[in-house]
């Protein structure tokens, strides 16, 4: 399922796809993995579901400016201040360059919210998910 996109403000080559999973209704929705094509995200959601039928995945397309290996996402929170550590974050933009996005961050601080940037390796998965979450 698709949670939403983000507006492309910047020159873009490539989407990169946040996912995130809740376990049950009224659980936190962490993010789960990040992959480069939206059939990697069906892929997880199907495996889940059919493992957890009352679980939820559903995905961010963020566009990202270079084709790279490792993923600097900025993300709203509600203070937390590791990516993973986030409950229920949203993606706001994806960088090549942790610099860049620590840049995008700042700036979108000014609006008195709170922004992390996570760094994700392309295709990574959040260990044991969602297991670990019962």
């Amino acid at each position: 399922m698709r949670r939403g996109s983000f507006a492309r403000r910047h020159t873009t080559v490539d989407d990169v796809h946040v996912v995130y999973g809740r376990v049950a209704p009224g659980r936190d929705e962490p993010v789960i993995a990040v992959v480069r094509r939206e059939e990697d995200a069906r892929a997880l959601e199907a495996k889940v579901l059919g493992e957890y039928p009352e679980a939820r995945v559903m995905w961010e397309t963020l566009p990202i400016s270079q084709v790279c290996d490792t993923v600097h996402i900025v993300f709203q929170t509600s203070g937390e201040r590791d990516a993973l550590d986030v409950a229920n974050p949203v993606g706001v933009g994806a960088f090549a360059d942790r610099t860049t996005a620590e840049r995008e961050r700042e700036a979108l601080a000014s609006d008195g919210r709170h922004y992390i940037v996570g760094s994700f390796p392309l295709g990574w998965r959040r260990a044991g998910w969602p297991r670990a979450a019962d």
